[in-house]
């Protein structure tokens, strides 16, 4: 696991893996955790990516997410065991896994500002 993420609602959590299989190859993958059910659903996956630290919007519909072609194998680990993707884009995703867009061209460390209103 690279990253985790609590949803706003405190249902469950999203996670990153990056996924290695000599036979399937590799994948970045996201997926979403329910507390109540223990259920894990995947929500996004890309072959041939890694997609690191990730947080989720105030209303727990969009993801933002770190994206690279590859980990950083030049660094050892971070404290939460999360190697350093390097160099890395920002992405957005909806929860559903639709509407994949790019944020920024060079970015890390994603982070939604608490929503305001509640």
């Amino acid at each position: 696991m690279l990253n985790v993420a609590w949803v706003p609602d405190g249902s469950g959590v999203v996670f990153s893996l990056y996924e290695d299989s000599f036979t399937n190859g590799t994948y970045g993958a996201i997926y979403y955790y329910d507390l109540a059910t223990s259920q894990i659903t995947e929500i996004f996956r890309l072959e041939n990516q890694a997609l690191g630290n990730l947080s989720v919007s105030p209303d727990g519909e969009t993801i933002v997410f770190e994206r690279s072609s590859s980990l950083d194998g030049s660094l050892d680990t971070l404290d939460n065991g999360a190697r350093l993707l390097s160099p890395c884009s920002l992405w957005l995703v909806d929860r559903d896994g639709s509407n994949l867009r790019q944020l920024t061209e060079d970015g890390r460390q994603p982070a939604w500002t608490p929503d305001p209103n509640r």
